[in-house]
């Protein structure tokens, strides 16, 4: 019995750890609310370095944009900071493409909880 109970607590164990070394992706995650309608968020990624958000913005090419460095992430009541961006530099206006007006980048933060339910940014 002994021998039966240590074998599934191992098995539990092994499990628990390749699931948590899983990269967890939302395709088109839904947004319930936002003051911004040529702001789409494509994917988000949660990974155990990183949590990455891939957005895609539609605004007129003589408009410009921006994303501070001191962005961040709330989630579960908790903020985590933003460390990275790629395809745009954080801080400097940005502009969308004259001929399609739309812009792809990635935001990156720190890593958030595996089994959150929501972002608010």
């Amino acid at each position: 019995m002994k021998r039966a109970l240590f074998t599934l607590t191992f098995a539990l164990m092994v499990a628990v750890n390749i699931y948590a070394q899983r990269t967890v992706v939302w395709g088109k995650p839904v947004i319930g609310y936002t003051h911004y309608n040529y702001f789409t968020v494509q994917k988000v990624e949660l990974a155990k370095d990183r949590t990455s958000i891939y957005i895609l913005i539609t605004y007129p090419s003589e408009a410009w944009f921006r994303f501070s460095p001191q962005s961040y992430i709330e989630a579960d009541g908790k903020r985590y900071a933003i460390t990275g961006s790629d395809s745009i530099e954080l801080g400097k206006e940005e502009h969308t493409s004259p001929q399609t007006m739309k812009k792809e980048f990635v935001l990156h933060f720190q890593p958030c909880l595996r089994r959150l339910r929501y972002l608010t940014c």
